[in-house]
């Protein structure tokens, strides 16, 4: 296996840790609640993915013409609606979480 197509598959990683972000203890989500607004500004920084971009341009093995939710889902999709889903799920994982943090302060003793 080649390092283009471990990369891929730890980009599967990335999303499925956001999406599950909000089930942490919430010990543990004070501390990595800032982790998908971090994506926000890597993808403004970047115009795109990063990983995705990398094994896009260096890969043989895995479709240039599909984004990584397309292949993923094995769907054809719009650019704009790929990152209307991205936003969206980074969104509802920050709200969620925000609202977990926020209804159990009393119950945190560091906040």
């Amino acid at each position: 296996m080649n390092k283009y197509k471990l990369i891929y598959y730890f980009h599967i990683l990335i999303p499925l840790s956001i999406i599950l972000m909000p089930l942490l203890p919430n010990k543990y989500l004070f501390y990595v609640f800032p982790y998908p607004i971090i994506y926000y500004f890597i993808w403004y920084k970047y115009n795109d993915c990063p990983l995705t971009k990398i094994v896009n341009e260096k890969s043989k093995d895995i479709q240039k013409d599909k984004n990584f939710i397309e292949s993923l889902f094995n769907i054809k999709l719009k650019e704009h609606e790929i990152n209307n889903i991205i936003y969206i799920v980074l969104t509802l994982s920050i709200i969620i979480s925000a609202y977990k943090i926020i209804l159990s302060k009393d119950k945190l003793n560091f906040i």
